[in-house]
């Protein structure tokens, strides 16, 4: 699980904007489009693998996974759920 202080000092390396802990709802929500195949990362690649935990922008624009309690903070790997 990540560490809570270390999600406050995070940023989204595109916008800049404040990231918090996606929940567990909002998992579901994700995990369900990614079964779908309907995610993406930015950088176009469909999403594969499902997500037991990630960040999200304050305006939902981008999501990032968190593997082992390790965030993966890249641009290209950030989720964009636009087509939700």
């Amino acid at each position: 699980m990540i560490d809570r202080k270390l999600v406050e000092i995070l940023r989204c390396p595109v916008s800049r904007e404040a990231v918090h802990v996606a929940s567990r709802d909002r998992l579901r929500e994700l995990n369900a489009a990614i079964e779908a195949g309907e995610l993406k990362h930015a950088d176009g690649r469909k999403v594969e693998a499902p997500l037991s935990e990630a960040l999200e922008t304050e305006d939902g624009a981008r999501i990032y996974p968190v593997h082992d309690g390790i965030p993966i903070m890249l641009a290209d790997e950030a989720i964009t759920p636009a087509a939700e």
